[in-house]
């Protein structure tokens, strides 16, 4: 008798870690960038108010 295999269930869970892989690789380039690309931001903002932060 042969036993039933549950490929579904191994496709779900294949997500679930490439998900998670994926979430854990995102976190790890926010923490390198963080600092330079909030740099990058104010400079251009400071550029486009002239210095004087945003004003709304």
């Amino acid at each position: 008798m042969k036993k039933k295999i549950n490929r579904q269930g191994q496709a779900t869970t294949e997500y679930i870690l490439l998900s998670l892989v994926l979430i854990v690789a995102a976190m790890g380039v926010n923490k390198l960038f963080a600092k330079s690309i909030a740099k990058y931001f104010n400079h251009v903002a400071s550029l486009r108010t002239g210095g004087l932060g945003m004003l709304p």
